[in-house]
């Protein structure tokens, strides 16, 4: 259910957790849309912790850019075992995909668009799975230009520096600077 919020929020009550989200233009990533930020919130039970994620779309991908775990109770801390059993991927996608809505006409600019109980469900999942695989192979020319810039840093550049930047791998940054420097934004 959708109820609102605060100015400009509203909040969906799931069965397991609560999406809150501003009621502002969301963000078109194919056939869905989504709001360009979400909080989401899942009580923990039977001994396990809250969970508190907010999620954003930064270059039109859905990243988790705040994540939060909350003891359950006073008789425990949180252990390994509370990280390993989060599969952060998956719950991105299924955040999203319950807060976002499918596009059924694009006309003359104009788009329309509809909620469903549920959100977009598969198509929304299908569709954030497609835009990732996207965002791996093609990146857009502002990162790449952030990319550059860290590379040719004079208080730090090369491969690490970019790995560290971006917190992916060796492998990846060189990958990212051999992408840049095909754009020709590194020498």
């Amino acid at each position: 259910m959708l109820t609102p919020q605060g100015v400009g929020k509203v909040s969906m009550q799931l069965s397991n957790g609560t999406l809150t989200y501003p009621m502002v233009p969301g963000v078109e990533i194919g056939d869905i849309v989504i709001p360009p930020q979400i909080e989401a919130v899942f009580p923990g039970t039977d001994g396990h912790p809250t969970l508190k994620v907010v999620i954003e779309v930064m270059d039109g991908i859905p990243e988790c850019t705040e994540l939060h775990l909350i003891s359950a109770d006073s008789t425990r801390g949180l252990n390994g075992m509370d990280l390993r059993s989060l599969k952060l991927e998956e719950l991105v996608d299924q955040v999203v995909a319950a807060a976002s809505m499918t596009i059924t006409s694009r006309d003359g600019g104009v788009r329309a668009s509809v909620f469903k109980a549920g959100g977009a469900g598969e198509l929304g999942i299908e569709t954030l799975k497609k835009a990732r695989q996207s965002q791996r192979t093609n990146m857009t020319r502002d990162r790449l230009r952030k990319v550059a810039d860290v590379y040719n840093s004079k208080s730090q550049a090369g491969i690490s520096a970019v790995a560290a930047a971006f917190q992916k791998s060796d492998r990846t940054a060189a990958r990212y600077i051999r992408q840049a420097r095909e754009a020709g934004l590194i020498p």
